[in-house]
């Protein structure tokens, strides 16, 4: 079985990540430099609200494989498919009902 996808395809997911690890790196650096209790705290209530709301963004895909089904009607359900869709649910689930805590 040969590959239907472009090699340059493989840049998005690695390109993401190394952004999303520089990222990282910054916030820790910032937070060395500025030795404010108060700014900590800050920083760390957005960083509890933006990680509740970080896996019903994730939910993204399963919206999307819905509308394609309703609009376009090509997309084919297999069992990894479903499998997904039976661990992001849940997951959404949780963090809508525990409110972020």
């Amino acid at each position: 079985m040969g590959r239907t996808w472009p090699l340059w395809a493989i840049g998005l997911p690695l390109g993401a990540s190394l952004i999303r690890a520089i990222g990282h790196i910054g916030t820790k650096y910032g937070l060395l430099e500025v030795d404010s209790p108060s700014f900590a705290v800050l920083v760390g209530n957005t960083v509890s609200l933006v990680t509740s709301l970080i896996p019903i963004v994730s939910a993204t895909p399963l919206f999307t494989l819905l509308m394609t089904l309703l609009y376009f009607g090509r997309e084919t359900i297999t069992w990894r498919t479903i499998a997904t869709i039976i661990l992001i649910v849940p997951g959404v689930i949780v963090v809508a009902l525990s409110g972020g805590r």
